[in-house]
């Protein structure tokens, strides 16, 4: 009998004490979950624990962020041993942590601008590169992002946890358990699907670009012809759109639902693009077109979007125009 199959069957309290590990200090929650048994498979478990947890109200909420632990703790025998383990694989249980003083300052500024601690699935990172620098992005995002976001983080730490748990209980299990969140920008059936569509798309585009460009006229090395610059970006959109078919696939494999927001923001994008480029100029065409396409993503505040719209549209003006000396305008008037 694995693991799941003893939950379903087990008496209330057993049951309580078997899911109370995997939502960190929530023993109301965990008794709200052990309510929609029998689980059918890790992933009914892992929509349970997410359905109650969006059911809290802000009060509720709030009790449950301020009962994790920080990173790094000064006092880490204090937390639970699942979080003492996660915390751990990245060496943050040690006092002579290297990353020990630069946590503590953030920490610090987390908890004065939004209440509560920093809230992060361990497990989703492969290093603590990644999470310091998800930790400064987010801490530029509002209380009512984070506030979603810790919830969202919560999960992916009750997921890893089931799945772990699934694994430990039965080991042949590991290829029906539910899809945990692996990343501070995670990857699941519906990414999958998100990514494969949009390079489908781009590289349709990226065709039409190369023909048209050829059919303007591509001139000489030494004077590009009017056709130079679709041809070039055709080519460049091209590769891209390869790759991040390539990327995609070498996942879990598509969900039978495709992510058509994700979809639809990128097919608006390359519209605002065409409309724009020459009514406002190459480098606000570019900063639109970024822009709309990262609306869809969560995982990057207003203000993330618009420094990298604007970065992708200044790199834009650099290459094309001041480095190919291209025929288009930065600005219209310029």
């Amino acid at each position: 009998m694995n693991t799941l199959s003893k939950l379903n069957d087990a008496d209330d309290d057993l049951a309580l004490s078997m899911i109370l590990p995997l939502i960190e200090r929530a023993p109301i929650v965990a008794k709200r979950v052990s309510e929609h048994r029998p689980f059918a498979d890790d992933k009914a478990l892992c929509d349970a624990i997410l359905h109650e947890l969006r059911k809290l109200n802000e009060e509720e909420s709030l009790a449950l962020f301020r009962a994790h632990p920080e990173l790094a703790p000064n006092q880490p025998h204090l937390m639970t041993e699942a979080s003492q383990q996660e915390q751990a694989r990245h060496g943050l249980t040690s006092q002579d942590s290297q990353y020990r003083e630069k946590l503590s300052s953030l920490n610090d500024q987390y908890q004065e601008k939004f209440g509560f601690p920093f809230i992060v699935a361990l497990a989703c990172h492969e290093d603590m590169g990644s999470v310091i620098q998800s930790f400064e992005m987010r801490l530029a995002d509002s209380r009512e992002a984070e506030v979603q976001r810790a919830i969202e983080q919560i999960h992916a730490v009750s997921s890893a946890r089931v799945q772990t748990l699934s694994s430990v209980g039965n080991t042949n299990a590991e290829s029906k358990t539910m899809h945990s969140v692996k990343s501070n920008h995670p990857t699941s059936s519906l990414a999958v699907w998100s990514g494969v569509i949009g390079g489908g798309v781009l590289f349709i585009i990226s065709v039409v670009f190369v023909i048209g460009g050829i059919e303007l006229g591509l001139g000489s090395p030494f004077r590009l012809g009017t056709g130079a610059f679709p041809f070039i970006t055709g080519l460049i959109l091209g590769a891209l759109s390869l790759a991040i078919c390539f990327y995609e696939l070498r996942g879990d494999g598509l969900s039978s639902t495709p992510d058509w927001i994700g979809s639809a923001a990128i097919c608006a994008a390359l519209a605002v693009f065409a409309l724009t480029a020459e009514r406002l100029g190459l480098v606000p065409a570019a900063f639109l077109t970024v822009f709309v396409a990262s609306l869809p993503e969560r995982n990057l505040s207003l203000v993330s979007k618009t420094v990298l719209g604007s970065c992708v549209g200044i790199a834009c003006w650099i290459l094309f125009i001041e480095l190919l000396n291209l025929p288009f305008k930065p600005f219209v008037g310029f």
